[in-house]
């Protein structure tokens, strides 16, 4: 019996980390194109196109827009 619980504790932690490091891998990638998308703005790229390239959302964008100074 411990050892199955045991067994169970071990799967969760497991399962635990996987969702974890999932979380940390597309937090990280919205990082990354966030900053792409930054850097676009700042080359005043048209919104419309660092929606296009970036799959980000046009509310997004004009977001991230507001917080660079031109």
């Amino acid at each position: 019996m411990c050892e199955a619980i045991r067994q169970m504790v071990d799967e969760g932690i497991m399962l635990g980390e996987k969702r974890g490091e999932e979380r940390g891998e597309k937090r990280g990638e919205m990082q990354k194109t966030l900053a792409i998308a930054r850097r676009m703005l700042e080359k005043n790229y048209p919104i419309e196109q660092v929606v296009d390239l970036t799959m980000l959302t046009k509310q997004e964008v004009e977001e991230l827009s507001k917080t660079i100074k031109q």
